[in-house]
């Protein structure tokens, strides 16, 4: 919630400049104003993630797919619940950063020279502000990190690059355990501090798939399709698509072994949005086939399905 966190900081500093100016306006965090301001900062993010995505896209494919994919992952997916409908939360963030991450990844492959320096400067300040918006996430960083090194023509020197990003990284978290630690001092995840528990031996793979309300798969058929795609062009060797299916590994293992999710977490399993963007690259393998008629059916049927979907949780809870 970092990045949230520095928004809600920013819009309470302007209103206790407008309380200290004579208006009449609450400096408890829960004014108006601060909603406003998170919300549309959230949303932001949000879109920012989706154009990053596009641009993401437009380097494998042209732009009317690239175009056409984005547009549909908005509709069909719970990103619509945390854009429209509950912007309050962190989890447009992870987003847009994970939107990054694939965005420089893709750039560095497209490289004579692989990883520069600035690149694994910018490749760890990622890899840490993604970690510190949520712990879990840091995974990501080991698909791109081994294709960046396999990629690199001297592994050695990429080797020591990546090294230098894990140092820059490590600066970013660094911020997370110092409130950790003065909250609650001890270092670890706040989560687990109070309570809950990672039961690695017996991941529930099930639940978090295909669960009503709380399963991805469920909730957003469009990420199951993916897979389709991406296996089309695991076959032409494509390192994105190995980046791609190895995050949603490590993602689904790390969601599994968390424990059910509480109330506010129903709307396809939020802790899925970071890998969304490594999803659309499946979908727009496929984009060729959703442009027919039974293609532009299929996404209709699932949008609505999606907003049904939202608006079932949303009287449930």
């Amino acid at each position: 919630m970092a990045m949230t966190f520095i928004s809600w900081h920013k819009s309470l500093l302007v209103v206790f400049i407008l309380y200290e100016v004579g208006f009449p306006v609450l400096t408890d965090g829960y004014s108006l104003i601060v909603q406003l301001f998170v919300g549309y900062s959230a949303i932001f993010y949000a879109m920012s993630g989706l154009f990053i995505s596009y641009l993401t896209l437009c380097k494998l494919f042209d732009k009317k797919v690239a175009l056409l994919t984005t547009g549909i992952f908005l509709a069909t997916t719970q990103l619509m619940y945390y854009v429209f409908v509950d912007p309050l939360n962190s989890h447009t963030v992870s987003f847009f950063v994970a939107s990054l991450l694939l965005y420089l990844v893709v750039k560095i492959s497209g490289q004579k020279d692989g990883l520069s320096w600035k690149d694994a400067a910018l490749f760890g300040a990622i890899i840490g502000a993604l970690s510190l918006i949520r712990n879990q996430d840091v995974v990501l960083a080991i698909p791109s990190a081994m294709a960046i090194l396999y990629m690199s023509r001297e592994k050695t020197l990429t080797f020591f690059k990546l090294i230098f990003s894990g140092f820059v990284a490590s600066l970013i978290i660094g911020i997370q355990l110092l409130a950790t630690w003065t909250i609650y001092h001890q270092l670890n995840s706040p989560y687990l501090i109070q309570g809950q528990s990672l039961n690695w031996l017996s991941p529930d793979f099930i639940r978090v798939l295909f669960s009503q309300g709380n399963g991805l798969f469920y909730f957003a058929p469009i990420t199951a399709i993916a897979f389709v795609g991406l296996a089309k062009l695991l076959k032409d060797k494509r390192a994105v698509a190995s980046i791609s299916l190895a995050s949603f590994a490590l993602s689904l293992y790390v969601i599994a072994a968390w424990g059910p999710e509480i109330v506010g977490g129903p709307y396809g399993s939020r802790m899925f949005i970071s890998v969304l963007p490594f999803l659309m690259v499946g979908i727009g393998v496929l984009a060729h086939r959703l442009r027919t008629i039974p293609g532009i059916a299929l996404i209709v049927v699932l949008t609505f399905w999606n907003i049904f979907q939202t608006l079932q949780m949303l009287i449930k809870w």
